[in-house]
């Protein structure tokens, strides 16, 4: 690799790597286990297949933050089959413009973000669904919170329906502490770590998680 970190990719590209370097240090403070290292064989088997050995990849910010800020007003028809996901393409999008340093989004655009959620909320079952008129999901809930405590507005924060979020946790919530996605859904681990976010972001006096936290350390139990 060349001292200014830059490398030419197999179409003869000159790119710049410097955004990875970072990555060969992550054992430095993180703990090597199977997973991880089962990770950083994945990442360099398809760094390889892309790139000669010992070069790395460049990520294109300008690129991406284009297609996000784009993504906000209108998204391709390959999208449609996300029609249940409406809040999480709203957290995506977000939460990758925060970490990309993408520019201010105008205050009529935090409103329609704003506005697309406030649709989503399930007055039946209670949360958050994944569109309009759909059941309230707990993933789809902490998509919608994580959206709205992104945005930071006054609006939308005060968008957020405490009482209806609250609602989908007791529904979902069984006496042996275990928890389900969605009203005579599956129970699985996620919905456990959905609820105790969406708890914490919103300060909830709910006590879900002292059971819960046995349910998920028992062997017992198939959870996925």
């Amino acid at each position: 690799m060349s001292g200014d970190a830059t490398a030419h990719d197999l179409n003869g590209n000159l790119v710049n790597t410097s955004f990875f370097l970072s990555q060969s240090k992550r054992a430095s403070y993180t703990k090597s286990t199977h997973s991880t290292r089962e990770q950083e064989d994945t990442e360099r088997s398809v760094w390889r297949s892309i790139f000669p050995i010992d070069t790395l990849p460049v990520l294109d910010s300008t690129n991406h933050i284009n297609y996000l800020m784009k993504g906000l007003h209108e998204l391709s028809s390959g999208h449609e089959s996300l029609d249940a996901s409406t809040p999480w393409l709203c957290f995506w999008i977000l939460h990758s413009l925060e970490i990309l340093s993408g520019p201010p989004l105008s205050a009529d655009t935090k409103s329609a973000v704003v506005q697309t959620l406030r649709h989503c909320v399930d007055a039946e079952f209670g949360g958050y669904g994944g569109g309009p008129l759909q059941r309230g999901h707990l993933a789809t809930t902490y998509a919608a919170v994580c959206a709205l405590v992104t945005l930071g507005t006054e609006e939308a924060l005060q968008s957020i329906d405490i009482l209806s979020i609250k609602k989908l946790i007791n529904n979902v919530h069984y006496s042996d502490g275990s928890l389900s996605l969605h009203v005579d859904g599956e129970l699985d681990v996620r919905a456990a770590y959905c609820a105790a976010v969406v708890v914490r972001l919103l300060n909830l006096d709910l006590k879900l998680f002292s059971l819960c936290i046995r349910i998920i350390g028992n062997d017992n139990l198939c959870y996925l």
